[in-house]
């Protein structure tokens, strides 16, 4: 147990994959309850909200995604939030080339589209 590579290596591997599998359970159930039964987040919602202030609190910093994402969806702002990260992150520009196939445009240098002048 006073082994280094125990509380250096194993323990944060274990609680990391802890960590992985609570919240993946927990958003598996928040998508089950958006297929089922939206009135599920309702409840939850109205739950985490009727807690005492550092109840409340604790709830947040503990399940900060889920109570985000309940926000989100509470909140009137879903039309307009809910695009962003699609657009924002997941597409990055593309552009046609002169035969219509379209490429990425990441990290390329403008193209200089006027001719010099010769000396």
């Amino acid at each position: 147990m006073r082994d280094s590579s125990f509380w250096n290596v194993i323990v944060p591997r274990v609680l990391g994959t802890y960590a992985n599998v609570i919240f993946l359970v927990l958003w598996v159930g928040f998508i089950i309850a958006l297929i089922v039964n939206r009135e599920w987040l309702d409840v939850l919602w109205n739950w985490a909200q009727a807690l005492p202030m550092v109840l409340r609190i604790i709830v947040w910093v503990l399940f900060l995604p889920i109570m985000v994402g309940l926000w989100i969806w509470e909140s009137t702002l879903l039309p307009a939030i809910y695009p962003i990260p699609l657009t924002s992150y997941s597409f990055p520009p593309t552009t046609a080339d002169r035969f219509g196939t379209l490429k990425r445009v990441i990290n390329q240098p403008p193209r200089n589209n006027h001719t010099d002048p010769a000396p």
